[in-house]
């Protein structure tokens, strides 16, 4: 695995284990403070690879990620209504994206994980 895939892995890692972030049922979703300690942990932890990041790094790295989650996810979909067999389902191109769940935590996203 490449430094940039271990990165990421350990990326989406770290924002899996800060609900506050995605999980909008957690009390801390809606808390402006709890936010800005996520978002710091994240910073310092994007800071090994970009020393001048900032939390709008942060939360632009979050949303590129979930947008070509998004894109794969709706390859994988579209592949499977096709009706081309399981073997010619659609795989992601991109490693981390094959288990990057990142929406897992709403009960729509809980269904896009589970299939």
């Amino acid at each position: 695995m490449s430094d940039n895939t271990t990165f990421l892995t350990d990326f989406i890692e770290l924002y899996r284990e800060l609900p506050c972030l995605w999980k909008v049922k957690s009390k801390s979703y809606s808390n402006r403070r709890d936010k800005n300690r996520a978002y710091e942990k994240l910073v310092e932890f994007y800071k090994t690879v970009d020393a001048d990041a900032t939390i709008d790094t942060v939360k632009k790295k979050i949303n590129n990620l979930r947008s070509a989650f998004r894109k794969e996810l709706k390859k994988v979909r579209r592949s499977k209504r096709s009706g081309g067999g399981s073997e010619n389902v659609y795989e992601p191109t991109f490693v981390v994206l094959q288990d990057a769940h990142l929406h897992c935590g709403s009960r729509r996203a809980s269904r896009i994980c589970v299939q």
